[in-house]
């Protein structure tokens, strides 16, 4: 107990302060977004990547963003230019729209979509305390210096994933790196 306590303390940080922190990063008025994700199948090899652009708005005045989110590239053609919107609303659940081009058609809803498991949580921010934060290490990923910060729900029935594990700018606060 005694040599875990001591590994502990050699963080300058705790899981929950870094994610208050990332959470808290200034939100610019606008920002465009290039990110690769990566479909990992249960033996650990990439089973399909794709190329996501995204554009984002945040109003200052009622501090809430809209988020729109394009999927460019997909080694699955039918999900091409399949495009996501978020309207962020305070104190109540999100709007979220996706727009499937393959099917001409137009969707609300919590359900998978671009024949995956990733739903439209996967694209939402989590509340502080939807979950307990714990800070499993420091390294380098990409680049960058960062927290490695595991995130677990509090209400498992609520959320998608057991976990997520982040790996957060240490200069920034901004994630650099995600897998759920």
């Amino acid at each position: 107990a005694a040599a875990f306590a001591a590994a502990g303390a050699a963080f300058a940080e705790d899981g929950r302060a870094v994610i208050e922190k990332v959470l808290n990063v200034k939100k610019p008025a606008y920002n465009h977004s290039l990110i690769k994700m990566d479909l990992i199948a249960k033996n650990g090899s990439i089973e399909e990547s794709r190329e996501i652009e995204e554009y984002g708005r945040h109003n200052a005045q009622t501090d809430t963003s809209d988020v729109v989110i394009i999927f460019k590239n997909s080694t699955n053609k039918g999900n091409i230019n399949t495009r996501f919107l978020q309207m962020e609303k305070k104190n109540a659940d999100d709007d979220k729209w996706i727009y499937l081009p393959a099917l001409r058609n137009t969707s609300e809803g919590d359900k998978s979509f671009t024949g995956t498991d990733a739903t439209y949580d996967d694209m939402s921010t989590r509340e502080l305390d939807d979950d307990t934060h714990e800070l499993l290490k420091e390294e380098q990923k990409n680049g960058f210096n960062c927290y490695v910060v595991k995130s677990t729900p509090v209400n498992a029935s609520k959320a998608q994933y057991k976990y997520r594990i982040q790996w957060i700018d240490k200069a920034t606060y901004v994630p650099v790196y995600a897998e759920m």
